[in-house]
């Protein structure tokens, strides 16, 4: 067995092609600690963000002004207080919902214009 050969064996044993590395990335991140941990927290924000409206949340703009002269952590403000009373663990998750739409809505533009641009500079120069 030559060196030559190893990439078209071992695309044959793992079942072709794409399929194959799909197959072994998922295989690799799932075998990493980190990865599993890393993917495991976007999962949960991400859940987190997306179940705001039924979580029984404080709404973010209100204030208590009760709290406002006490900003540490208590039973009824799980996170504390901002100086203006606001519950900051609703302002946290309200914001991560805030935070990834804008992140998802920058990709999508991003893929979208790279995608024209590339369409339209691969045509007049002949790029393949």
């Amino acid at each position: 067995m030559t060196v030559a050969t190893l990439p078209i064996e071992a695309e044959n044993a793992s079942g072709g092609g794409r399929a194959g590395s799909a197959r072994t990335l998922r295989w690799r991140l799932l075998r990493s600690p980190t990865a599993v941990v890393g993917l495991s927290l976007i999962a949960f924000w991400v859940l987190l963000a997306l179940a705001a409206p039924v979580l029984p949340l404080y709404p973010p703009n209100d204030q208590d002004f009760m709290s406002m002269a006490a900003p540490t952590p208590s039973a009824a403000h799980w996170l504390g207080t901002d100086f203006l009373g606001r519950d900051m663990l609703s302002r946290l998750i309200y914001g991560a919902r805030a935070s990834l739409f804008i992140g998802v809505m920058v990709m999508a533009v991003s893929f979208a214009l790279g995608t024209v641009l590339g369409v339209f500079w691969a045509l007049p120069f002949g790029h393949d």
